[in-house]
């Protein structure tokens, strides 16, 4: 095994353990391509290519676009520049962008960046070793990986440059052609972009170690390229001197010959490397050159924009296969199918199935024969004998000779299965709650299930200790989730009692293979008792530590503190695997019986949690670490956010702290009692509460993978109605009118005169629908009327102050 191969094969077991989400995803914000106004006045048109009168009517790719600033001309230029890259593209291409118009830094057109970079193993690309952007992960696997919401790619255009927003290309000598540069940035969107920096004459690319895709392609004079370590070190002087040579190329090969790429003796970043070189491309190929000059109009590509696009992916060959699974079937022979698409021509005489029944020590290749459709291979393979495992990887070359795999990592991580008697116990994987609460009458069993061969039964066997066992069925819910609710009432527990359960899952194999979870014994929790039910509840924390049920929390007085308070644990923890996370919760022991007014919180805190990507909201992939209040009608059964989840990013000092000192991935910055600043959460009563319910209250912190910071601090916590908030309390006045209502929303504050005020409205899972900024006398008109009808949230911010309303929208 190489050593590239062996520093990688653990990462892609992971991704071919089926793991792969957004949160995977590698964050791709950093990487910006900028394109400067030169101020130079150039007259000349290039007309649309002819795939756009050709394909005027309909459709190539399909862009979906969210405007942000934009004027009506504005719109309509853009939109004509994403029709000219439309009919460019393959039919299957899909991407989103998030477009913002908006002043920028003087001399810069346009700034554009990938929502995120996939690496190649993981949507099958031809080079597993690269990261490719989301927009062009999308197209390769054939799979939406990103939400409209999340987007693929963010754009942001200079909306105090002097535009030609006309679509005619007779752009005058004192404008700058908008179609022109909205063409420029979408290529760099899509992929014309690389990953190489120079920080005082030491270059460096990629993420992490790795090169993104455009990287791949780049050489020196002598043909050398630069992500490749047999040439040039990663960080290194002569990686730096290259990259500022003045002679750096893009080989691919669909061009058939290289392109001189710009690379000027001081190094650009956002422009270097990612453009061709401006005076060797005039016309028809002067799209992506670094400058754009006053009158320029080209609205083209041009054939080495398209075939550079070509080469990192947007010509592309998908291998479609469904894996075999373990089976205890006699079989002599077994018929290997798999669909290949492709943007060009392969070679159809030579899709192999590359076969080995050794796990690769030897192999051997089995050529597949074309179906009626065109698209269908199939071929069928001997067995040697039964107890036999097999492991396989399809390949096909393409028109321009390039070799493609599926699994694109095949000669390493191959498919694999086994025909024979099986023996292989099924994995059960749950985690079991922290603690029980004792009013609480029901416990939901969720267990992830999986089987080579199949899942034939799982069922929980539970018992107050000391009891007789009882057995209940778990339900199969979707792909591997088994479920039910297990009734704790029956067992008539008393408060010494604790109840025992462990979950049995058999295969469905001849040999009837069992697991148990937990392996030996069984998960023992005994009921955390609640006190009774209160109108209010307010404390400082002074002897209030019997009040909470505590897990990842405490009551506590930290060094440098001088009065108790509760504390999430400092550092908080993060985990290291990407598909985990750690959860600390704080749970109230009084029950709060809710009036017809609501809930009102009042409490001081520090919040020093690992802050989302700038524009996420909660429940959002990007939304990473938060902390957040949250109310259970049910004694714990369900829980449900009182207001959205928030991070750092709730108040600025907060963000700038945790920001200011950052070690690895984590902020070290230390928490002081200065710090403690109000926060305030208003709940009317809705769909998830009503008056007369009793409601039990948690703090939770969330951390996700790979980087934390201090933690969570609460002091002087008040939970009371709201109507008694307004009785004893002289806030400003947010009046939210008609509510009900159709989706039109008045919102109008009163008794603060000056003072700004910011709102978001979401739905009750967090998704952000509006945001704006109003002050003391306005009346702010708020449209969600194409919402569907249901209840949102209204979260108003004024200072350090948040509240939040319920709105009714009926139509």
């Amino acid at each position: 095994m190489s050593v590239k191969s062996a520093c990688l094969f653990a990462v892609l077991a992971l991704l071919f353990a089926g793991r792969l989400k957004s949160q995977e995803m590698i964050r791709g914000n950093s990487i910006v391509s900028r394109c400067y106004a030169s101020g130079k006045v150039n007259k000349i048109y290039v007309p649309p290519p002819k795939s756009f009168y050709l394909n005027k009517g309909r459709k190539g790719g399909t862009v979906t676009i969210y405007y942000s600033g934009f004027s009506a001309a504005a719109k309509t230029a853009y939109q004509y520049a994403v029709s000219i890259l439309q009919s460019a593209l393959p039919a299957d291409a899909s991407f989103t962008i998030h477009a913002t118009f908006a002043a920028m830094s003087q001399g810069t057109l346009g700034g554009t960046s990938a929502a995120g970079y996939i690496l190649g193993a993981s949507v099958n690309a031809l080079n597993p070793y690269a990261y490719y952007p989301v927009a062009l992960a999308d197209k390769i696997s054939g799979k939406k990986i990103n939400s409209d919401s999340e987007g693929d790619i963010s754009m942001s255009l200079n909306s105090s440059a002097a535009w030609y927003y006309g679509t005619d290309g007779q752009t005058p000598t004192d404008k700058y052609d908008f179609v022109t540069v909205v063409l420029h940035e979408l290529c760099h969107g899509i992929g014309f972009v690389d990953s190489f920096t120079d920080s005082n004459g030491t270059g460096s690319y990629g993420i992490g170690s790795l090169p993104v895709i455009y990287d791949t392609f780049v050489e020196d004079a002598t043909g050398k390229r630069l992500a490749d370590t047999n040439s040039y070190k990663n960080n290194s002087s002569g990686l730096g001197t290259a990259l500022t040579s003045g002679a750096v190329y893009f080989r691919g090969v669909i061009q058939g010959s290289r392109a001189r790429l710009y690379a000027p003796s001081t190094f650009d970043g956002g422009s270097s490397i990612s453009h061709l070189n401006e005076t060797s491309y005039f016309g028809s190929n002067a799209l992506m050159t670094p400058f754009v000059a006053f009158g320029e109009a080209i609205h083209s590509p041009g054939t080495i924009t398209m075939a550079v696009l070509g080469d990192i992916g947007w010509i592309n060959t998908r291998i479609i296969h469904t894996p075999f699974t373990d089976t205890e079937k006699n079989l002599g022979s077994i018929t290997f199918t798999a669909t290949i698409l492709s943007d060009t021509a392969i070679d159809r005489n030579h899709v192999g199935l590359v076969y080995s029944f050794d796990s690769l020590k030897t192999r051997d290749t089995l050529f597949l024969s074309g179906q009626a459709d065109g698209h269908t291979f199939s071929g069928d393979l001997t067995l040697p004998s039964y107890n036999t495992g097999i492991t396989y990887y399809f390949t096909v070359n393409d028109y321009f000779g390039r070799v493609y795999r599926l699994p694109s990592v095949g000669e390493i991580l191959p498919y694999s299965f086994y025909v024979g008697s099986d023996t292989v116990k099924p994995v059960i994987r749950y985690a079991p709650p922290d603690y029980l609460i004792d009013k609480t009458p029901s416990l939901k069993i969720r267990a992830m299930v999986t089987d080579n061969i199949g899942v034939d039964t799982v069922y929980v066997e539970y018992r107050k200790k000391g009891g007789s066992s009882v057995f209940l069925g778990l339900k199969h819910d979707s792909l591997d989730i088994y479920s039910n609710i297990l009734d704790i009432r029956s067992l008539e527990m008393s408060g010494t009692d604790s109840l025992q359960f462990r979950i049995i899952a058999t295969d469905s194999s001849s040999n009837s293979n069992t697991s148990y979870m937990p392996t030996v014994g069984f998960f023992s929790i005994k009921p955390e008792q609640t006190f009774g039910v209160q109108a209010s509840y307010t404390t400082n924390f002074s002897g209030a530590s019997g009040d909470f049920i505590n897990r990842g929390f405490s009551v506590t007085t930290p060094s440098g503190f001088s009065d108790p308070a509760l504390h999430s644990k400092h550092p908080y923890d993060s985990p290291d695997r990407a598909d985990d996370s750690i959860v600390y919760t704080s749970v109230l022991r009084y029950p709060l019986k809710v009036d017809n007014s609501g809930i009102y919180f009042s409490y001081m805190e520090i919040v020093l949690v690992e802050p989302g990507e700038t524009g996420s909201v909660y429940g959002s992939p990007y939304f990473y670490d938060y902390v957040v209040v949250e109310g259970s009608r049910d004694f714990g059964i369900n829980w449900f956010p009182m207001a959205p989840g928030y991070d750092s990013r709730v108040n600025d000092t907060f963000l700038n702290d945790y920001n200011s000192a950052i070690s690895g991935d984590n902020s070290t910055f230390q928490g002081t009692p200065s710090m403690f600043t109000k926060h305030t959460i208003s709940v009317s009563t809705f769909t998830k509460f009503i008056k007369g319910d009793t409601l039990l209250v948690r703090f939770r912190l969330f951390s996700d993978p790979f980087a934390h910071g201090w933690g969570w601090a609460l002091d002087d916590l008040t939970i009371r109605s709201v109507a008694d908030d307004v009785q004893n309390t002289e806030e400003e006045k947010i009046a939210i009118y008609p509510n009900p209502g159709d989706g039109i929303i008045h919102l109008q504050q009163t008794g603060m005169a000056g003072v700004l005020t910011s709102y978001k409205v979401c739905d009750l899972a967090g998704k952000e629908l509006k945001e704006g900024v109003f002050s003391s006398g306005d009346d702010a008109v708020i449209d969600i009327s194409s919402a569907p009808p249901g209840f949102y949230l209204i979260v108003v911010k004024q200072g350090n102050k948040t509240r939040t309303f319920r709105y009714s929208k009926t139509v």
